[in-house]
């Protein structure tokens, strides 16, 4: 049966007794990208009985679409194939998105997976899966689009001196104009302003924008923290936000 590729044989599609199964507070938006429609109608029973609103298509065309006018808060796309068209659409949507993206997929070489993630997946996941583990992974996934500690009904713009930060749609402006922030600049500035006003080490900041095994990234930690002064700071030399606490790290002053 092709639903086996997503659920585990022993699992029951509705986990509504499950001591897992969290209920999100209010309803995300997934949008499910696979072309076997079987797999996508059990996806969205499944992720359906968790609250969320789903949406399904069955090719990268009908998916870029999507993407781009339901602006979904999570996308599942699957790969079939190292020259699969997903490939291409995960650049496509990450030339303009933050939006979440996680692989479902039958194939498990790490090739594969290394590509997906180095063109701007967040996730990976090997099919057959169950269903615990999947949305497992989407609430995390879903989690780190919030500032940690932010309360939801809080203003979701941070104001940072002439500088504003729309935390919700990942949008940065100076004096009203548009700033454009790699990814990774966008994942530094995040932490910086969920911790603002402490003095946070490089260790730290390191293993929140590159990842827990990556502890050790000074040098680009240095030059993401340059390439944020030219863009946001006034005077970039003599910074007033983003601090240099000598011999430990950076601080965020407001």
């Amino acid at each position: 049966m092709a639903s086996e590729f997503y659920l585990k044989s022993d699992e029951l599609i509705n986990q509504s007794n499950s001591p897992f199964g969290i209920r999100p507070k209010s309803k995300s938006t997934i949008l499910i990208i696979d072309s076997d429609e079987q797999i996508c109608r059990s996806l969205k029973k499944s992720l359906s009985s968790e609250f969320y609103k789903v949406y399904m298509c069955h090719d990268a065309k009908q998916g870029e679409i999507n993407a781009a006018s339901r602006k979904p808060d999570l996308i599942l796309l699957n790969i079939e194939s190292a020259q699969s068209d997903s490939l291409n659409l995960i650049k496509i949507i990450r030339s303009y998105s933050r939006v979440p993206i996680i692989v479902i997929s039958t194939i498990s070489d790490e090739s594969i997976k290394i590509q997906a993630l180095e063109v701007g997946a967040d996730d990976y996941v090997v099919k057959p899966f169950g269903s615990l583990e999947m949305n497992a992974r989407i609430r995390a996934n879903l989690r780190r689009r919030t500032v940690p500690g932010d309360n939801p009904n809080k203003e979701t713009v941070f104001n940072i001196g002439n500088v504003a930060v729309d935390l919700m749609n990942h949008n940065t402006t100076k004096n009203g104009k548009e700033v454009h922030l790699t990814n990774i600049e966008q994942r530094l500035l995040r932490v910086l302003i969920a911790e603002h006003g402490k003095v946070l080490d490089q260790s730290f900041l390191s293993q929140q924008v590159w990842g827990p095994n990556q502890s050790d990234q000074s040098n680009n930690l240095r030059i993401v923290i340059c390439n944020l002064r030219a863009k946001l700071e006034d005077d970039p030399k003599n910074p007033c936000y983003i601090i240099t606490e000598t011999g430990v790290g950076y601080r965020l002053a407001i």
